[in-house]
């Protein structure tokens, strides 16, 4: 007989579902392997794109405060007696970008009126009218 075949029919199915098991394991924990590292890979990309997401508004709203420090300062300069077209031309912006944030400055620093009530403006209206 030979050396590696067992010598009876039960020992070699045996032997035949030991092998089976073995290859069966081996090929489930490649399968399983692979599942880790494609999972470790999903929630990776699934945390850096989390991550850049939150730079981007970080960044963002650093960028609205740089736009309305560059507006204060267009201001600023009209205020100090430049023209707006001067302006634009020193910055190196549109007019109509200059022009915009003197106006939103001086909103921004214009006192609030206060509205007049129904009764005030009939009143006052009434004399004007007779």
């Amino acid at each position: 007989m030979a050396s590696g075949i067992p010598a009876t029919p039960t020992a070699a199915r045996k032997t035949a579902r030991d092998r089976a098991l073995k290859v069966l394991d081996a090929e489930d924990e490649q399968r399983r392997r692979r599942e880790q590292e494609r999972r470790k890979r999903v929630s990776g990309h699934a945390g850096d794109i989390a991550g850049n997401q939150a730079e981007i508004e970080q960044l963002t709203a650093r960028i609205a405060e740089l736009r309305a420090d560059c507006a204060r300062h267009l201001a600023a300069i009209v205020a100090d007696g430049v023209s707006e077209a001067q302006a634009a031309e020193m910055t190196g912006r549109e007019l109509r970008e200059v022009k915009a944030a003197v106006k939103a400055e001086a909103g921004q620093k214009a006192p609030v009126p206060k509205k007049r009530s129904a009764a005030k403006s009939a009143a006052s209206a009434a004399p004007a009218a007779a």
